[in-house]
């Protein structure tokens, strides 16, 4: 699914300005101190944790599946349910929509540890809706129904994924745009990207997922989606 072929935007390769600008704060985060000296040497700082133990501790890994955001630096906001707050974080992805840095500086090592210890909800249940699949009035746009609507007489594909035959296809897009699950801000793109999981699959037996993606076009409403994610 490419965010171009619905925005028409135009895609510039602006990821390696960013990373280097950030380069200072990125050495920064990998000097690690084995410990405080106190009588009991029981305060000790948590280690900078590299790239991919970033994209695994705030499962970013969506982000770079979706292939739906190029050149930009994100702000990924998820809910930490120990603190009870918002847990922002921001990152850079470049031109292939790979993650090559993850900024999450702004906390202090024991709200890193704090979120690393998160509790993680368990799986959504799928909502189901009798032949909701293909109820046009539930899907967000025009686009996402002739798009991703459950259609038998064709093959659903990892380009153009179809939502299973009875999925509640407006309340499984009410539940992804809840305020306490993971969402990513494009300032560049004036876009909002929610991504969440489910229990059981999404879509058809031909492309089986748990992922669910809602797109929300800041700029041009008419132009936001939603679909299974495989």
């Amino acid at each position: 699914m490419s965010l171009l072929s619905l925005s028409n935007l135009i895609v510039t390769n602006d990821a390696y300005a960013l990373a280097k600008n950030g380069l200072r704060s990125q050495v920064a985060l990998n000097i690690t101190t084995a410990s405080v000296n106190t009588p009991n040497d029981t305060d000790v700082v948590p280690l900078a944790m590299s790239l991919q133990e970033k994209i695994e501790t705030y499962d970013l890994a969506a982000i770079e599946t979706s292939g739906i955001i190029f050149s930009d630096t994100l702000e990924f906001t998820d809910w930490d349910e120990i603190t009870g707050e918002e847990f922002t974080v921001f990152v850079t992805v470049n031109a292939s929509g790979q993650i090559t840095y993850v900024n999450d500086s702004a906390h202090s090592p024991q709200q890193i540890d704090a979120f690393k210890k998160k509790k993680r909800k368990r799986p959504a249940s799928v909502p189901t809706k009798t032949n909701g699949g293909f109820d046009a009035k539930d899907f967000i746009t025009d686009h996402a129904y002739t798009k991703h609507k459950y259609d038998p007489s064709i093959k659903s594909t990892s380009s153009k994924t179809q939502y299973g035959k009875n999925v509640n296809v407006k309340k499984l897009r009410e539940v992804t745009e809840a305020d306490d699950v993971k969402k990513v801000r494009s300032t560049k793109y004036n876009v909002t990207f929610y991504y969440k999981s489910f229990k059981n699959n999404i879509s058809t037996s031909d492309t089986p997922t748990d992922q669910h993606v809602v797109i929300i076009n800041n700029s041009v409403p008419d132009r936001s989606t939603q679909y299974p994610m495989f």
